[in-house]
């Protein structure tokens, strides 16, 4: 869209023109014409006269090697190669150099979506489930739980989030979260699923004591993460360190441990995944390939992509690389990144396919006992005889009392 050179095919270009502003096509053969027409405006005029700089590129130049459609094929030759990338953009379009990382657009992710999967139910090729959380302050407090699945060849499917809302500081709010990674989730081919683990993120000070809380009541399954924003970083997730200390530095039983986890390496490996695009006549997916599934929202798919890399010139003439963030809210990206972190702890880039058999049995948990039926005892064992009371002294005495003795006398006949 706008102004400027277009080519055609897309991929192997034999024409190349230059559209205009206004959607005409000019073409090569009226570019000195153009030149001799041409004048310098100045598109800042409130600086003029104190200050003047001028700007132009390769396209204006009659040069053969600046011809429109060599320009088009040497940008198809270095645009996925950084380092020539960046050559070309200072030395043929004349602009600094602001690297970004391989973000993708959002809306070829929202596009590409995929149509057979649901939100909330994991494919029949999901083999762990990881949950990764980011807590917020504002707005009443919310903690967003997000829910991934792992499997071979590196496959992942986010599954779906959970907002828990509530103030963070109370107890409540995290007996909601208590509950939600307590759940189960059924997979498309019917199995039943739970959590592995789950991370949360400490934050830089204000949630974090809230989160060792929490985490503290989970050993062993809760972990809490801090991301490593360094670029050297080189590692996906650190060995853990002890928080909970006496004051002579001796560690304290059923303490909790910090994660830390190498941020921008995993958000390369993430945004190069997810470049990759779906395979088309029965393909096989490529390896490393991020399933979304039909009813993932654009607003999480935007927090997904929130970010991206740029070269920042310094002023002793080198260069430095830092993540910028591109959007307000990048939560998406920040739990995608923890759940990598989590799952690479766990060995999945080394595990075979018996490993992931075992994981699947392993988080899968046993169906509930099934009553054994009541069965019916016949009892052919004769009736009790009852019992008579034993007649007491007291009984015996009111019974001769009351008999009467016969009359000698009277009784005899005559």
């Amino acid at each position: 869209t706008g102004a400027g050179i277009r080519w055609e095919p897309r991929h192997a270009p034999t024409r190349a023109w230059y559209q205009c502003e206004n959607g005409c096509e000019i073409d090569e053969e009226h570019k000195p014409w153009m030149d001799e027409q041409g004048e310098w405006r100045a598109h800042n005029p409130a600086a003029f006269p104190r200050h003047r700089s001028f700007h132009i590129w390769a396209a204006y130049s009659q040069h053969p090697g600046a011809a429109w459609l060599e320009i088009a094929r040497e940008f198809i030759e270095v645009r996925k190669d950084p380092n020539l990338l960046r050559t070309f953009v200072n030395q043929v379009l004349g602009e600094a150099w602001a690297e970004r990382g391989e973000a993708p657009e959002w809306q070829r992710l929202y596009d590409r979506r995929e149509k057979a999967m649901r939100l909330g139910t994991p494919s029949a090729k999901a083999g762990l489930l990881i949950g990764a959380a980011d807590v917020q302050r504002g707005g009443g407090g919310r903690i967003d739980l997000d829910i991934w699945a792992f499997g071979p060849d590196r496959r992942r499917e986010f599954v779906e989030r959970i907002e828990v809302f509530g103030p963070i500081s109370e107890k409540a709010t995290w007996k909601k979260l208590d509950e939600q990674i307590a759940r189960t989730w059924t997979t498309e081919d019917g199995r039943q699923m739970r959590l592995a683990r789950v991370a949360v993120d400490s934050g830089d000070g204000e949630n974090t004591m809230e989160v060792y809380a929490w985490a503290r009541r989970h050993p062993g399954f809760a972990m809490a993460v801090k991301g490593r924003h360094a670029i050297a970083a080189n590692q996906p997730i650190g060995s853990p360190t002890w928080q909970d200390v006496t004051v002579n530095g001796r560690k304290l039983k059923k303490g909790v441990r910090l994660w830390n986890v190498g941020t921008s390496m995993l958000k390369l490996e993430l945004f190069g995944d997810l470049e990759k695009d779906k395979p088309v006549d029965g393909e096989a997916y490529p390896d490393g390939y991020v399933f979304l599934p039909d009813g993932t929202t654009d607003e999480w798919i935007k927090q997904l992509v929130a970010e991206e890399l740029r070269m920042i010139r310094l002023r002793n003439g080198g260069f430095r690389r830092e993540w910028h963030k591109v959007r307000d809210r990048n939560e998406a990206l920040d739990n995608a990144v923890y759940a990598r972190a989590v799952a690479f702890s766990l060995g999945v880039d080394r595990w075979r396919e018996a490993d992931w058999q075992k994981a699947r049995g392993e988080f899968t948990p046993p169906p509930p006992p099934v009553p054994a039926p009541k069965q019916q005892v016949r009892d052919d064992r004769p009736p009790p005889v009852p019992l008579q009371a034993a007649e007491t002294p007291a009984a015996k005495r009111r019974a001769a009392a009351t008999t009467r003795k016969p009359n000698p006398f009277t009784s005899r006949r005559r």
